[in-house]
């Protein structure tokens, strides 16, 4: 026996399955002020601006104003990349992408998604980072950088190549990546907030300058950000934050008034809250071990230290800088709290840091507290 719905019914019914497929496959933009740009495609994504179709009209939003795009629909290799990397399996995910991308550069392989290919160069940066692989990053960017050149992630793998360059102690190399991107931001003309990304960078990368010289110009890189660049100067305040617990001068009232004030800002970036949550840290931590020392009662003080840093360890994974530090300093607050799940946990977080970042400077130190 069949079935058959009314003609109307039936036309209305076709109308909503299209419309549902339609949403289903529709991108949504967010900009760096909250503003979305839903049930969109993508069409393309250069160095000044990204295009997109949204009812039926082509439109375009400035690049520099994008903090990121979701696409409903990937190449298949990208997808099942991006899969993998949400499943925990990076090195799985950056083998396929590697396939992707090596395809697309010897010519072997075709992408009718004009965005796709530097989304996929962008993200072997990304996931390179978030495993701490400094060379990785370095030369998925110098990929990018040679492949991409009119792309939005341009100015982006400029500064992750400038970060590894100096987290890796190479600070002439990280300067003059930063310079090679000031140059690029002189030729094509780039948006004010570029120019201040790299003002940036320079200030942190130049080991030159004292804390209170570096705390001088990040703030006054973040006044000029001010509300048209809420990224950069949330970044730039983490900075000054951060040179207020530096040298010998410490500041930490301070210190906390800003990092407290960063992790309630709605327009925080990851980077911006993992680096705020571990400058936290660092101030509980330092108060924690100060009532020890006094022999007054420090197990709330280092609890709530455990809490801020595990926020970084499990909200912030792919912020491999703040991540490895967060996750030591974890297990170091635990081990002060002296119960034996604590001390448990503390040696879980230490085979963590020695698993996931084993060249990093936490993972030493991870082992010297194993005695391994």
């Amino acid at each position: 026996m069949q079935f058959s719905l009314p003609r109307r019914s039936l036309i209305a019914s076709c109308v909503l399955a299209a419309t549902l497929a339609s949403a289903a496959r529709a991108d949504t933009i967010t900009l760096a002020d909250g503003k979305t740009f839903d049930n969109v495609t993508i069409l393309t994504e250069t160095l000044k601006e990204v295009s997109f179709k949204q009812d039926g009209k082509n439109k375009t939003v400035p690049s520099e104003t994008v903090a990121s795009i979701q696409y409903k629909k990937k190449p298949k290799l990208v997808d099942q990349a991006d899969s993998s990397a949400n499943e925990g399996d990076i090195n799985g995910a950056l083998t396929v992408l590697e396939i992707y991308v090596g395809g697309l550069i010897d010519g072997s392989g075709k992408e009718s998604m004009a965005w796709a290919p530097a989304y996929a160069m962008q993200r072997l940066v990304e996931l390179n980072g978030s495993i701490g692989d400094a060379e990785g990053v370095i030369e998925a960017a110098n990929r990018l950088i040679a492949n991409a050149k009119d792309s939005r992630y341009l100015p982006g793998a400029y500064l992750s190549k400038a970060s590894a360059l100096y987290d890796g102690k190479q600070v002439p190399e990280a300067l003059a990546a930063i310079a090679e991107l000031r140059k690029l931001i002189e030729t094509q003309n780039l948006s004010q907030r570029w120019k201040l990304e790299v003002d940036l960078a320079e200030a942190l990368a130049d080991s030159s300058l004292s804390a209170s010289k570096r705390r001088a110009r990040v703030i006054e890189i973040a006044g000029l950000a001010g509300k048209d660049f809420p990224t950069v100067a949330s970044r730039a305040r983490v900075a000054e934050g951060e040179s207020y617990i530096e040298g010998e001068n410490k500041d930490f009232a301070k210190a906390i008034a800003i990092f407290r004030a960063l992790t309630a800002d709605p327009t925080a970036d990851a980077p911006t809250l993992a680096g705020a949550y571990t400058g936290l840290g660092d101030c509980l931590f330092s108060a924690a071990i100060d009532l020890q020392k006094a022999n007054q009662n420090s197990t709330a003080a280092f609890t709530e230290t455990v809490d801020t840093y595990m926020r970084v360890v499990v909200l912030y994974p792919e912020q491999v800088r703040y991540r490895a530090k967060s996750m030591y300093l974890a297990a170091r607050a635990f081990e002060f709290l002296g119960d034996e799940t604590s001390k448990t946990r503390a040696r879980g977080l230490y085979r963590s840091v020695i698993r996931e970042y084993k060249e990093s400077t936490w993972a030493g130190e991870a082992r010297k507290q194993m005695g391994i």
